[in-house]
């Protein structure tokens, strides 16, 4: 629900004739040993590898594409320039982002490993979602999707405001509603995104199905860093609030190239000051994303939805009209 950006992270390792691929999460790390690996065309690679690819090499050459097999698994890979750095990029056949891997000038290598190289124990990425069920209304107290409803928040230079549209939007075969966050630092606009929902009508687990995002400098767009829609490029919809959250509860909140983010319910009896009052009985959560190992926190509130991001706390309530 912000822009993300790839950060070049943990060190990629070589050691004799087979090729070490660091294989690290957020807290774990080990390697996994290539085993095969041969020239292919584009035309033998699956559409959704093959669409996450061509993204990511952008207008520069692809120098050499692989087909791979690391422990077990079968990945693709290209070499390209980029900005006069050698560039990998490896995805697995469903299109899902696995690692980017840059050398300098110096010959020091990084690498960002994304969501297939992080440790999936316990962390929910498939729902068995009905997409029939599925629609821009429900009933979750925690993730209202009310048409009118704004929650403002602040905290330092930065505020976020939060609106749920009297709109909607069809991604990926579903109707979701529209939530815009419009974003400003130091009184300046800085981004403004619309994310798309959908709740499931039997079990009001809410979903996300992406975002179209506007980045500002100076009154200009200037980027749409972050942006994703499930269904295109490989990407998935991802879970953001269980209709009943319960302490535990793990899974992933966005699948797709360039944002990787999975949730966990850390408590769901937190309490919050805020500018606006105090809160109780809150759904804490930490959002973990797993492209550069960060951390945030949010707090959620029966009945009005989130009052607290990392430093930012709610300081204004708009109701919808009745």
């Amino acid at each position: 629900m912000s822009s993300r950006r790839v950060a070049l992270t943990a060190p990629l390792l070589a050691a004799g004739a087979a090729a070490q691929f660091l294989v690290a999460g957020p807290a774990a790390a080990d390697t996994g040993v290539e085993t095969s690996s041969r020239e292919v065309g584009m035309d033998e690679i699956p559409e959704a590898a093959r669409n996450t690819l061509l993204q990511h090499a952008g207008k520069n050459r692809i120098r050499e594409l692989e087909e791979k097999v690391v422990d077990g698994r079968t990945l693709y890979e290209i070499e390209l320039m980029v900005e006069g750095e050698e560039t990998e990029v490896v995805v697995a056949p469903d299109g899902q982002l696995v690692q980017i891997k840059r050398e300098d000038a110096g010959g020091l290598e990084d690498a960002a490993v994304l969501t297939h190289a992080a440790d999936d124990s316990g962390w929910r990425r498939d729902f068995g979602v009905d997409p029939a069920n599925l629609g821009p209304a429900g009933n979750n107290p925690y993730f209202p999707l009310t048409p009118g409803l704004k929650l403002h928040l602040s905290g330092g230079d930065e505020t976020v405001v939060f609106s749920v549209l009297d709109e909607t939007r069809v991604v990926d075969g579903v109707e979701t509603r529209v939530v815009e966050e419009y974003e400003t630092e130091n009184g300046k606009l800085v981004e403004i995104s619309r994310n798309f929902f959908a709740i499931d009508r039997t079990t009001n687990d809410v979903y996300y199905f992406g975002e179209e995002v506007d980045i500002y400098e100076n009154g200009e767009v200037v980027s749409h860093d972050g942006a994703w829609l499930s269904g295109v490029n490989g990407a998935k919809f991802g879970m953001i609030m269980p209709g009943k959250p319960a302490v535990g509860d793990r899974f992933y909140l966005e699948m797709a190239p360039g944002a990787v983010e999975r949730v966990e319910v850390a408590d769901v009896a937190a309490s919050l000051e805020t500018p606006l009052r105090g809160f109780s009985g809150l759904v804490y959560c930490r959002e973990h994303d797993v492209l550069d190992g960060g951390v945030s926190q949010k707090w959620y509130a029966a009945g009005l939805g989130m009052v607290g991001d990392d430093a930012m706390r709610l300081v204004k309530v708009e109701a919808p009209a009745p």
